[in-house]
């Protein structure tokens, strides 16, 4: 069954697959992953673990309003080697940047479940040390160690 994946394209992953068939009773997926699914009736959305309600799934409520006090975003970034030259790193995310306030690019993610967001790098750099110490903080917390 096609749907579309977190980039927009390409076959079903198998896990919604699984849950459609009945093989699976539930999944923890990524919004573009099981949209047009949840859209379609084939799949129903029990509960986000995003901070808020997304526009497309306005009744469906989030984990902590639930009681499950979860909160997971998740996030894709554009991130280089050190050895890129700056010029070059501050084209890149030049062009990341102006694409991602495309109105269709806006619009398609939006379709997905997505919201592009972009900035500078400090700021993407400032959220990815915060990102990984609050993942790590959770990691600690339940004994998970990296091997």
């Amino acid at each position: 069954m096609p749907c579309r994946d977190g980039l927009g394209t390409g076959p079903a992953p198998p896990q919604p697959r699984d849950l459609i068939a009945g093989q699976a009773q539930m999944m923890v997926a990524d919004m573009p992953v099981m949209m047009s699914q949840a859209q379609g009736g084939a799949l129903r959305p029990v509960a986000l673990a995003s901070g808020e309600r997304p526009p497309l799934l306005p009744g469906t409520p989030t984990m902590a309003e639930t009681g499950v006090p979860v909160t997971a975003d998740n996030w894709y970034g554009l991130v280089t080697s050190s050895k890129v030259p700056a010029p070059v790193q501050a084209l890149l995310q030049e062009a990341a940047v102006r694409a991602l306030r495309d109105p269709e690019l806006v619009r398609a993610y939006g379709e997905q479940g997505a919201r592009p967001v972009g900035g500078t790098q400090a700021e993407f750099r400032h959220f990815i040390v915060a990102e990984s110490a609050r993942w790590g903080e959770v990691g600690r917390r339940a004994g998970i160690r990296m091997e």
